[in-house]
């Protein structure tokens, strides 16, 4: 009996500990800086995303012009699951001009909507700055029988 209930704790903590890695692992799969633009029917706008993650919590900044001195915003609200990023920012305080954005990672790339309280809405993009690991989708794979030679690999950008 004490070995059957030894044998479920070791297997119980196991699984804890699997998740635990497994979120963390998912989470830093969106950390770092991040360069996008969002777009509507007739125009565009530049941003700089940065993503990071202390104790399992992520946290983030968003700034518009990136080639300008702007102000930075405070991600709230910010949430990776399954493969989708989720966050929220407001340009005053409170909800009067609160921007909601879905992303979903492909690659090298968070890809999704965004939509604000003047009831405004496009499509976002963002791709990670040049830090950090090629996606693993980025690699091509040789042909059945053929090795990889070094002039036929290519990284993504």
């Amino acid at each position: 009996m004490k070995r059957i209930l030894f044998i479920t704790l070791i297997t119980a903590a196991f699984l804890l500990l699997l998740s635990v890695a497994a979120q963390a692992q998912g989470q830093s799969a969106v950390e770092g800086t991040w360069i996008g633009e969002a777009s509507t029917d007739d125009s565009s706008a530049k941003f700089i995303l940065e993503i990071a993650s202390e104790n399992g919590v992520l946290s983030g900044t968003i700034r518009p012009d990136p080639g300008a001195a702007s102000k930075v915003f405070d991600l709230e609200d910010l949430e990776f699951k399954d493969g989708k990023l989720f966050f929220d920012y407001s340009k005053t305080e409170g909800l009067a001009d609160m921007t909601q954005v879905e992303l979903k990672l492909e690659g090298g790339q968070l890809i999704g909507i965004w939509h604000n309280s003047d009831g405004e809405s496009g499509a976002i993009k963002f791709t990670r700055r040049g830090n950090g690991p090629p996606p693993l989708s980025a690699t091509p794979r040789p042909e059945f029988g053929e090795r990889p030679g070094p002039d036929r690999l290519r990284l993504a950008s």
